[in-house]
Formats: C-alpha cells, sequence, structure tokens
C-alpha cells in the first residue's frame, strides 16, 4: 500500500502518526464507575467489562484500539474482526491490519489479501 509506504519511508509523517495515536488512543480506556450504572444494566455492563477484560489472548482491548487507530491515520480505515461462539454472540476481538483488507463493492463483504490468499469477511 502507497500509504504504508509513505508511513515507513517518511519519519516526520510516521511521527506524526504517532503522535496522533497517543493523543487519541494512547491512554487507554475505562468504564464509568458501576455506581452510576442503572440497575437495569448491571449485569450487562459486568458482561461487557469482562469480555473487553479477556477479548484477545495476545493483545489488550487498549492495544487493539490503538492498533486500529494508527492504521485509520495511516490508511484511512481500522478494522477490528469480532469472532462470535456457537451462540452467535461476540467472542473474541482481533485487529487485522487494513493495509490487508479491500472492501468488495457491495460494502457488506471484505477480502484480506495475505501471501496470495483471499480471506473473506462479512461486515458486522
Amino acid at each position: 500500500s502507497v500509504l504504508l509506504d509513505i508511513k515507513e519511508s517518511n519519519p516526520i509523517h510516521s511521527a506524526c502518526i504517532s503522535a496522533k495515536v497517543d493523543d487519541i488512543a494512547g491512554v487507554g480506556f475505562d468504564f464509568a464507575p458501576f455506581e452510576e450504572v442503572k440497575e437495569a444494566n448491571q449485569e450487562q455492563y459486568k458482561r461487557l467489562k469482562e469480555f473487553m477484560r479477556n477479548c484477545n489472548p495476545e493483545m489488550t482491548s487498549a492495544e487493539i484500539i490503538r492498533a486500529v487507530w494508527d492504521d485509520y491515520e495511516t490508511v484511512g480505515w481500522g478494522i477490528i474482526e469480532v469472532v462470535r461462539n456457537n451462540k452467535g454472540e461476540p467472542s473474541k476481538l482481533y485487529h487485522i491490519p487494513a493495509h490487508t483488507v479491500r472492501a468488495h463493492k457491495d460494502k457488506v463483504r471484505f477480502a484480506q489479501i495475505v501471501s496470495n490468499k483471499e480471506r473473506w469477511f462479512k461486515k458486522f
């Protein structure tokens, strides 16, 4: 990808992207204090917090968001793969390098191309 090459070959551009990523996604994220969550939503809050703590065996959720935002600043979009369990519920999140993915013209399907092999995804 030309945009990725520009980032890798131009240290000033790369530093600017890194600064933006640090400012936007570098501090991670947090949830509202539990006490502020309405009683009806407290179980969802607990499930979401647990999911985000264990959403990926290799990266924290903050690292995923940072990687996706770096892609967004570099190539104009970022991608998170949402893996579902056998009940159809989200069970894992993975960062997919945006420069390896192309959108189909229907904007519903996406192909990741690595080593001339295609892997297709549907929009979540």
